[in-house]
């Protein structure tokens, strides 16, 4: 008798120890669940991203580089700047800049005075330089321009209002305002006003603008 009973203890004892591996087991895979369903809303709610398209104003031509009518370009005395630009929730606001200097002296542009706002006043300032000519970063975000010389660049701002676009038409519209010194000599300077607004992505994010850029 004693050895039955302890035979039945043995097998309750079993019986707990299987049952509370499988309560481990199944809480580990529903916390693996939880952690999943975080994640995939999270990438749900990431903006997909899109283009910027050029509003029309005193100075302004608008030329096309990867769609319709997507660049800016402003000429002031032989100098020619070149702007089209993307959004997206990573990447923040992209500009590329084409920097043509004609006007037979040396201009010089930092792009920490480079100014974003957004129709409701929220600014932002130039996060990262990339001169696409060399593909190298300007970290100090200052770049001289010899006469006869162009130069193409790659800006990043932060998304001056969270990661979307889309709120209202406010926040869809981009003011930007760069100065530039078009005379190193004289240290004239001009500034560059130009108005972006921000639309569904129209096309591939890594198409780049034709090589006579």
């Amino acid at each position: 008798m004693a050895n039955i009973r302890a035979l039945r203890q043995d097998e309750i004892d079993e019986a707990k120890k299987a049952f509370g591996n499988k309560i481990q087991i199944n809480s580990k895979i529903n916390l693996c669940l939880i952690v999943l369903i975080f994640f995939l809303l999270v990438l749900g709610c990431q903006p997909s991203g899109g283009d910027l398209i050029p509003i029309a104003g005193e100075g302004i031509e608008i030329t096309t580089s990867r769609f319709e009518n997507d660049t800016v370009m402003i000429t002031d005395n032989g100098l020619t700047l070149k702007f089209y630009g993307s959004w997206g929730g990573g990447d923040g606001v992209v500009l590329r800049v084409l920097v043509k200097n004609e006007t037979g002296k040396t201009v010089k542009i930092n792009f920490d005075n480079f100014l974003l706002e957004n129709g409701k006043q929220k600014r932002e300032t130039v996060s990262s330089v990339i001169d696409k000519t060399n593909n190298s970063v300007l970290t100090d975000k200052n770049v001289v321009i010899a006469a006869g010389e162009r130069r193409a660049f790659r800006i990043r701002f932060p998304v001056p209002f969270g990661n979307s676009l889309r709120e209202d038409e406010a926040e869809q519209t981009l003011y930007f305002t760069l100065p530039v010194e078009i005379d190193t000599k004289t240290r004239i300077m001009r500034e560059f006003k130009f108005v972006l607004r921000g639309i569904d992505q129209q096309v591939a994010p890594d198409k780049e603008a034709p090589s006579d850029w």
